[in-house]
């Protein structure tokens, strides 16, 4: 109570922050909208009540608050001497040290402390002026030891790494060394040599762990950054923004590896060494950092409040427009798209460019943030638009990024992923075959790989390639089965899904019914609760297998309550299109059907007034369309149904596509009559 008095703010308003004791003086005068209004209800500016707060009243607070209670006070008693003791002025009981005591007995005798302070002046100052000299010359003798000695280390680290690669005095005689040979005996020898300089030898230690890390050997970047962070954080050496440098390293290989929730200890630890410190730059970047480890945590609540936090120190701290601000926005365009908030992502996407523009940034800054306006919008409906981005990407990738570069194996990829929503099949094949073609180059068997093997093995088995699709499937998974961590799991637990009903959808064996449940199972539960107004695009992909898994085994009602609300997905009028196919199928099998005509023209309608008349969706669902209105004697509508079917399926399928097989069965049924149409409308339902 006391702490909100007064600072204005409670001293835990975030109940995800790390419970360290927080600082009064500077929680009082943090960024924030009304710090001059807080100051000026306290007769005070935001400067003079961060004066006036600091010192004593902060450590009172701190002691009063600290979650372990060794350190708190014993008593409400001594709680209120010490701020009796603030009050006259008098040294709290917190702090014992004699230049403390001295320094507030000068503030309260200050007239008697000045006259004896003179009489004792030209005493001290021969005195002093020859020990401070005399201290000088040994500090400057033992920087000079400690400097001479950490050079020493360093060369004798550097000799005996290439004395050891040495072809001509190791074991490998005639194979030339490489620098990965220098850099592992490098990393192999600091311990040895740096003994004696644990400073130097934590430098080296981050320094190898940040190459290894670059280098994509996380195992040895772990292991180096680990050993540094513990060195930094020893008594001996304290270099707390050290510690929190390679830490923050930690978790970024642990991001790589997808162990997510160590990940995001480990950013909330740097934070917190940030915040006891109190740069406020550093504590807006960690911030930033932790939102973002959050995202790929599949936590986007939390993500959502550490961006907030970011983009209002950075907001206060750089101003508007600064390119720290940028990128925030760019990172809280990011977390709306994962969690399918898309008008938001929109917004923040366009308020990031706007921003870069002003500030003039490189194009590859433009680049990232065009990437997540274009996935915005096209997830919106609009796709011309967001094709037209994503290819003013592809044009200067080649200028912004190097031939071999991951990013352009990713942007190809997601030009290929608008064309599978356009439900141009063709096009999205060639686009996945360029990007995991690129990877491969690479020997890059990541998440991303797998995802674009799964999206490839779905428009092969749309366009009628079955075996393609079932080695597709099939890559996608061997891809992911050693692998873990939130987004690591998420595209396992995919792969093994979508491979499960795409066996059973063709009436094979391969993976057990019980393991695709589970996949299906995982997949839905790693998203937790999510808002009645809006649906991730990864776990709506997941219901919609699910109820389609669920009409493969003849369970119309576990099919329904597989389906997601549509209001969910309101921002995505081509989700909500598949929704209402999936619901027409189940009136299908329900034997409903004016319910399944009704959700069968709905769909259709929905998706070409979105990607255009040519989409192979749109084209497939009338298959189902024409057998519906076939069956219940519509055959004048099925014809024409048949007519706008037809010149989509033909340039996007192949010929010998199952579908293809389903269209001349319908082609032949109606020149035979409407008893014709109807019996092999019934056959096929």
């Amino acid at each position: 109570m006391l702490f909100e008095l007064l600072t204005g703010r409670k001293p835990f308003s975030d109940p995800l922050a790390p419970r360290e004791p927080p600082q009064a003086s500077r929680v009082a005068t943090d960024a924030g909208a009304n710090t001059g209004e807080r100051a000026a209800a306290r007769a005070a500016t935001p400067h003079t009540l961060r004066k006036t707060l600091r010192g004593d009243i902060d450590r009172i607070l701190r002691a009063a608050l600290d979650p372990d209670p060794t350190h708190r006070y014993r008593s409400a008693a001594r709680f209120g001497e010490d701020l009796r003791a603030v009050v006259a002025g008098r040294a709290i009981s917190l702090r014992r040290d004699r230049t403390y005591r001295v320094r507030v007995f000068l503030r309260r005798h200050r007239l008697g402390a000045v006259a004896a302070s003179l009489a004792a002046l030209g005493l001290m100052a021969t005195t002093g002026w020859a020990l401070w000299q005399t201290q000088l010359a040994t500090e400057r003798a033992e920087t000079a030891k400690r400097e001479a000695l950490a050079a020493e280390s360093i060369s004798e680290l550097l000799i005996s790494s290439f004395a050891a690669t040495d072809p001509t005095q190791s074991d490998k005689a005639g194979v030339e060394p490489t620098a990965r040979d220098v850099l592992n005996t490098g990393a192999a020898k600091a311990s040895e040599k740096l003994a004696q300089t644990p400073a130097v030898l934590g430098r080296v230690r981050l320094m190898l762990g940040q190459t290894y890390l670059n280098l994509g050997d996380n195992d040895k970047a772990a292991e180096l950054l680990t050993a540094a962070a513990k060195g930094y954080a020893h008594p001996s050496v304290n270099q707390p923004e050290k510690t929190a440098e390679a830490i923050a390293m930690l978790a970024q290989v642990e991001q790589n590896r997808g162990n997510d929730a160590k990940a995001v200890e480990l950013s909330r630890r740097v934070l917190a060494i940030h915040q006891k410190l109190g740069r406020q730059e550093d504590i807006a970047i960690s911030y930033n950092t932790l939102g973002m480890t959050l995202i790929s945590a599949l936590r986007y609540d939390e993500a959502d409040q550490a961006l907030q936090s970011a983009q209002n120190m950075a907001f206060f701290i750089y101003g508007n427009p600064s390119k720290q601000l940028a990128r925030v926005l760019h990172n809280r365009a990011a977390l709306a798209n994962s969690a399918g908030r898309y008008s938001q992502a929109e917004r923040w996407a366009r308020e990031a460019l706007e921003m870069k523009a002003k500030l003039k940034a490189t194009q590859s800054a433009f680049f990232t943030s065009r990437t997540q306006l274009a996935m915005a919008i096209a997830k919106q409906g609009r796709l011309t638009e967001a094709e037209a981005a994503l290819g003013k990407n592809l044009e200067l990738a080649p200028v912004v990024y190097p031939d071999d570069d991951v990013r352009l194996a990713r942007a190809t990829q997601r030009l290929a992923m608008v064309h599978h929503e356009r439900g141009d099949l063709v096009r999205a094949q060639q686009g996945y075959e360029q990007a995991i073609a690129a990877n491969e180059r690479q020997n890059l068997r990541e998440a991303a790989t797998a995802h674009a093997y799964r999206m490839l093995a779905e428009v092969l088995e749309l366009r009628g390639d079955i075996a393609g699709a079932a080695r597709a499937y099939r890559s996608a998974e061997e891809r992911m089965a050693e692998q873990d961590g939130a987004s690591h799991r998420l595209e396992k637990w995919q792969a093994i899904a979508s491979h499960g009903v795409f066996l059973t959808r063709h009436g094979k064996s391969g993976i057990p019914r019980d393991r695709t449940e589970q996949a299906l199972t995982e997949w839905i539960a790693m998203f937790g609760p999510q808002p009645a107004t809006a649906i991730p695009e990864d776990l709506a992909a997941a219901r919609l297998l699910l109820a389609e898994y669920r009409l493969l085994q003849g369970d119309p009602q576990g099919a329904q309550t597989a389906l997601f609300a549509d209001a969910a997905a309101a921002e995505q009028p081509l989700l909500q299109a598949r929704r209402r196919y999936w619901q027409a199928r189940i009136h299908t099998m329900r034997g409903e059907s004016a319910a399944a005509l009704v959700e069968y023209a709905r769909a259709i309608e929905q998706a070409e007034a979105v990607a255009g008349a040519g989409t192979a969706h749109a084209a497939l669902w009338r298959l189902d369309y024409i057998e519906q209105l076939a069956k219940t004697g519509h055959a004048a509508e099925a014809r024409k149904q048949y007519a706008a079917a037809r010149p989509a399926l033909v340039a996007q399928l192949m010929p010998a596509a199952p579908p293809m097989a389903r269209m001349k069965a319908l082609a032949e049924a109606i020149a035979a009559g409407n008893d014709r149409f109807r019996q092999v409308a019934a056959t096929s339902l």
